[in-house]
């Protein structure tokens, strides 16, 4: 099988194949979304992305295109880097709450949590 250059740097640089994959322009994909946000939005995300989560696309014909696929890795990268985040935040408040419960004595330090658990140490 002979490739163009083209097909040569799709195949290298782009998980998208513009010769195979279904190609949806960003204004199709923002019809799609329940909360309709502007093809400006989606460009951000493709240019800048979202806590380092770009959206993948192509140009082809100088307009902007993405797949299904991208979009799908885009949502789902997104939605875990949330949810970690999220859960670090959790975390980190919940330990927050801790040390000033104990510093007011509001809870017992671990060493004597330890001892009325009776635990040997």
């Amino acid at each position: 099988m002979v490739f163009t250059a083209a097909q040569e740097i799709t195949e290298l640089y782009m998980a998208i194949d513009p010769f195979k994959d279904a190609l949806f322009s960003l204004s199709h994909i923002t019809r799609s979304l329940p909360n309709k946000p502007s093809p400006a939005c989606l460009w951000r995300w493709h240019r800048r992305g979202v806590k380092g989560i770009r959206l993948e696309t192509v140009v082809v014909g100088g307009r902007r295109y993405t797949t299904r696929a991208a979009w799908d890795e885009f949502v789902r990268r997104t939605t875990a880097e949330a949810d970690r985040e999220n859960a670090d935040e959790y975390a980190g408040r919940t330990e927050e709450k801790r040390r000033k419960l104990k510093d007011a004595g509001l809870l017992p330090s671990d060493q004597e949590d330890c001892h009325r658990q009776d635990c040997q140490t």
